[in-house]
């Protein structure tokens, strides 16, 4: 984390401002801003809506990159995924190497290293401005303040008691302890409530006003999405029931529809998403981070993560999702032929061809099935078995499976975790978390790490810190994960 702040001196508002502002003038269908280098300052920067939109339009093209790498990374250290032997790292292997930067520690550092830095420079830049206009201002607070909160709860959930981190204060950020899980579960829950009062309630562009088809502006919605996820986790059933239904009752915005529509940019399913980042050169492709990481490269039928056979064989007879989700190859060069598969969620994947495609998918950071999901288990843990089938069912049947027979709270509960299984599996590391929290992760891992050719060991359920953190910040020395070293 805080090495990123050890390295800026004296000028560290001004240059973060700069590199803030070369993401967001780089990317494509962002807003461009042009300003005079000696003029690039945290004055300027939030002097007004446009400039900031174009930070926070920077801030998203890099989520862009960290949520398609969950998904990827997440799905692959949980039993989604049955990797190709060149892709078999420690990392997947669920054998953590704390030394490597480009696996573990990558959510830590893209966190702190930049995306809660830009968060909180938004927040303070915002509140002093004098000429942004209080209407605009509490949007922008809210777009800032639910982009640090999605980041806290992935390293919360990935590493446990963390800093936590709500100033641009070098001499504050650069020996700050962990706080407590709750503890930042408590600024997540501010941050997010603040976000669901001052977003727009219908999707709107870059002017924060204008209402747009293009679901890429977090809105209330997206807030209340992630407060239901958060106190879902947190066993606040009620809540993550209340949050969801919010959701769920807004049937203008939001529905389901056809499996094989889901993943569209723009469905009606999404409540959230990004877009992908792309140049749109020739020979580029416009496809998400998940359509290049799953899907077969140009010319050929076979990905490098194919579908694990615990996934495959948790698919019922006649699931929509396994026809329209995972796609198949017969090999019969072979003998005995070999079925290779991969998934096909995101259907667009690397292009070889020389002239651009029509981006046809947006990465979805949250859709309406998640929040059925949330309710339906929500009321099965209050014991509203009735309730949780209805839910679980409006599921089933777009999959095209008949519903569930109502028994007992614990059968109901295996069905939901099945249905998670089965609707959420590569999407944002909802496998992997969902095993930890629900105190599955030993079992399933320890027997899925011996497939990947590795050895679970219960430890692993944490990322470790990394180890130049324990160097460059005094306050956590002393404080690794267990089971990890703080020094070579």
């Amino acid at each position: 984390m805080v090495h990123f702040f050890c390295k800026i001196r004296s000028a560290a508002f001004a240059i973060s401002v700069i590199i803030i502002l070369t993401l967001a003038t780089s990317c494509k269908k962002m807003l461009q801003i042009n300003l005079p280098a000696d003029k690039i300052t945290g004055e300027t920067v939030y002097s007004n809506t446009n400039t900031t939109v174009a930070v926070l339009n920077g801030l998203y093209a890099k989520l862009v990159d960290y949520l398609g790498s969950t998904s990827v990374r997440l799905a692959g250290v949980a039993d989604d995924i049955n990797a190709a032997p060149f892709l078999r790292t420690p990392f997947y292997k669920n054998a953590f190497d704390v030394n490597d930067s480009g696996q573990s520690d990558q959510f830590w550092s893209f966190s702190y290293g930049s995306g809660i830095y830009t968060c909180n420079s938004v927040i303070e830049g915002v509140t002093a401005s004098k000429n942004i206009p209080d209407a605009s201002k509490s949007k922008l607070l809210a777009e800032a303040r639910f982009a640090r909160a999605l980041m806290y709860f992935y390293l919360v959930n990935l590493y446990g008691d963390v800093p936590l981190v709500t100033t641009t204060s070098l001499v504050t950020n650069s020996n700050i302890a962990r706080s407590p899980v709750n503890t930042v579960y408590k600024q997540v829950i501010e941050d997010l409530t603040f976000a669901k009062e001052n977003l727009p309630s219908n999707f709107v562009g870059t002017d924060l006003s204008t209402v747009t088809a293009e679901r890429v502006r977090p809105t209330t919605w997206a807030a209340s999405s992630l407060l239901a996820r958060v106190y879902l986790y947190k066993s606040e059933w009620k809540n993550a029931e209340l949050e969801s239904s919010a959701v769920i009752q807004n049937s203008s915005l939001f529905d389901t529809v056809a499996v094989n529509d889901v993943f569209e940019k723009n469905s009606k399913e999404t409540i959230w998403a990004l877009q992908p980042n792309n140049n749109q050169t020739p020979g580029e492709t416009t496809s998400t981070y998940e359509g290049k990481a799953f899907l077969p490269l140009p010319g050929t039928n076979i990905s490098g993560s194919q579908a694990s056979t615990n996934l495959l064989t948790s698919f019922e007879q006649g699931d929509l999702r396994k026809q329209n989700w995972i796609k198949f190859f017969v090999d019969n060069s072979q003998s005995p032929a070999i079925t290779y598969s991969f998934f096909y969620k995101y259907k667009n994947g690397s292009n070889d061809s020389q002239t651009s495609q029509p981006q046809t998918e947006y990465s979805i950071v949250f859709r309406i099935a998640e929040q059925y999901l949330i309710r339906s288990e929500a009321r099965a843990r209050q014991h509203d078995l009735i309730g949780a089938k209805s839910d679980l069912d409006i599921i089933r049947r777009r999959a095209g499976l008949s519903g569930i027979t109502i028994s007992d709270d614990n059968t109901m509960l295996s069905n939901i975790m099945h249905e998670r299984q089965v609707e959420l599996f590569t999407e944002n590391g909802h496998r992997w978390l969902d095993l930890k929290r629900t105190g599955k992760v030993d079992e399933v891992m320890s027997i899925q790490t011996k497939l990947k050719d590795g050895q679970w060991q219960p430890f692993a359920a944490l990322f470790a810190i990394p180890l130049l953190e324990f160097t460059l910040n005094p306050a956590l020395k002393g404080h690794q994960n267990p089971g990890y070293p703080e020094h070579i």
